[in-house]
């Protein structure tokens, strides 16, 4: 008989929520996503700690060597989600979800910076978008930097002859509290953007 797991992924996308890459070589899920609370969790084992200190190291070379601890720590935390979602993409065929800084909820502007940011370090590694998922806080202001992210992701030969747009983001309702109707608002807003 087939496992509980088993009989789940044949019913649905079993995606992981986690931040340790040995469970999901376990449960082998189609995606994964990351948060900093679960990256945080992770950083704690053992075995990623060269992770860590690999990318601390990579964001001091980043930030130069005189720049304030606290600089520092800030690139590395963007620098440590993208860490640990390339070592996801490693294990998992299809994406990796990767959150914008929970503090960006309420600033339209600077979640955009951080979402461009975000796909840009994967980039650099070679990650293609259609790997990446950016998570983006279901605020009224996550909300305009999804429908303005959606729109700036497209390709606007697809867009003029009417493909539904790739999925680059996806509103983020467990940190702000946003309920179903809020959902239905922002669904409604993307079909009319």
């Amino acid at each position: 008989m087939a496992s509980l797991l088993e009989q789940l992924s044949s019913m649905t996308v079993v995606v992981a929520d986690t931040g340790d890459l040995e469970a999901i070589k376990t449960f082998t899920p189609r995606d994964a996503t990351t948060n900093p609370s679960l990256i945080l969790a992770a950083a704690q084992i053992p075995a990623y700690q060269n992770l860590i200190d690999e990318t601390l190291k990579a964001s001091r070379a980043l930030i130069g060597p005189t720049a304030p601890a606290e600089q520092v720590v800030a690139e590395a935390l963007d620098e440590i989600c993208v860490t640990f979602g390339k070592e996801i993409l490693k294990i998992v065929p299809g994406r990796v979800s990767t959150e914008v800084d929970a503090r960006l909820s309420y600033d339209t502007e600077a979640t955009i910076a951080k979402a461009h940011k975000l796909i840009g370090l994967y980039n650099d590694a070679g990650i293609s978008n259609d790997h990446v998922l950016i998570k983006i806080a279901s605020t009224w202001e996550g909300i305009k930097a999804d429908l303005d992210l959606t729109l700036c992701w497209q390709d606007p030969r697809l867009v003029q002859e009417g493909h539904r747009p790739r999925q680059l983001s996806r509103p983020r309702r467990s940190r702000c509290g946003v309920g179903h109707q809020d959902l239905q608002l922002l669904q409604k807003a993307r079909l009319l953007h």
